[in-house]
């Protein structure tokens, strides 16, 4: 809502990294880190969803307690 996001997890007790590249989430899986990656959805026909990744740059995590 108001392009905020409520991530479904306390985000403090972890370090999350942000990034806009499935890859680069994938290469932090393997190494056992946690990332975060946002997609923006397009919802004209739920039928065909148009997944667009948002850049690291345009997310921010707030409400971190």
């Amino acid at each position: 809502m108001n392009g905020q996001l409520e991530l479904p997890c306390n985000c403090s007790s972890l370090p999350v990294e942000l990034t806009g590249n499935l890859n680069t989430l994938l290469q932090w899986t393997q190494q056992k880190k946690t990332g975060l990656m946002v997609y923006a959805m397009k919802l004209g026909d739920l039928r065909q969803l148009h997944l667009t990744p948002v850049p690291a740059a345009q997310i921010k995590l707030i409400n971190q307690k």
